[in-house]
């Protein structure tokens, strides 16, 4: 058997089953109960430093 005809037979059934396994367990962790508390602090961690700039910049501007 060539090294073709091996890595062919290679991905087309060991590695196609891996890469479902990889897929599932990825929307399992995603969607595991008990995490929407976290995802949610998550998300908010872009917003965060803005909020705090807009609160400390309000009373520059109401200076000016």
């Amino acid at each position: 058997m060539d090294t073709y005809s091996w890595l062919r037979e290679l991905a087309d059934s060991w590695v196609l089953l891996a890469m479902t396994a990889f897929y599932i367990g990825a929307i399992v962790w995603a969607f595991r109960p008990g995490s929407r508390e976290t995802d949610a602090q998550i998300a908010g961690i872009p917003l965060r430093n803005d909020i705090a700039a807009d609160l400390d910049a309000a009373p520059m501007k109401e200076d000016a």
